[in-house]
């Protein structure tokens, strides 16, 4: 079960790229996910993309003992697990998470405290990439990138649409 809280966090960003000018108001709310055996990785990563649209969790599985490499090798593929069978802890646990939680704190509270092995990935146009590189970064300033991203994408989609309709 994941609750955001009603208390909206409200911040503002402006963004400013070629010819346009877009004021968002991002509001990032206080997250409280609590993690049970009976959860699944799905409801897990659909509720955190919630808050963090332009921000994506993926779970990995290691064998006891063995280097955490975090590659598609040791992804897991099947995200109607559920927590039972890939924790070896399992009590019910409950973290909170807002917009200000770094990258790298995220990742060390699901490893520590659930049993959880994730990564957080950024959206960067049709790719998701791994923010392994900037895991001192906060939730919201990684979603604030990958959405900036996104809208550079548009407009130089909505350019090149442009440039065939104005040829004779």
């Amino acid at each position: 079960m994941t609750t955001i809280s009603s208390e909206p966090d409200y911040r503002h960003a402006s963004i400013i790229s070629g010819k346009r000018s877009l004021r968002v108001i991002l509001n990032f709310k206080m997250m409280q996910i609590i993690i049970h055996d009976g959860r699944t990785l799905r409801e897990i990563r659909s509720d955190f993309n919630r808050c963090f649209p332009f921000l994506q969790i993926d779970f990995f599985e290691f064998e006891q003992g063995a280097e955490e490499r975090y590659s598609a090798e040791f992804a897991i593929k099947d995200l109607d697990k559920v927590l039972g069978e890939i924790r070896n802890n399992h009590h019910s646990e409950e973290i909170i998470i807002n917009g200000e939680t770094k990258v790298s704190h995220l990742e060390k509270l699901f490893r520590e405290k659930l049993g959880l092995f994730i990564q957080v990935l950024r959206k960067s146009g049709k790719n998701w990439i791994q923010t392994n590189a900037t895991d001192h970064w906060s939730l919201e300033h990684q979603n604030n990138v990958g959405s900036e991203m996104a809208l550079e994408i548009k407009e130089e989609r909505e350019d090149i649409t442009d440039q065939y309709r104005e040829q004779p």
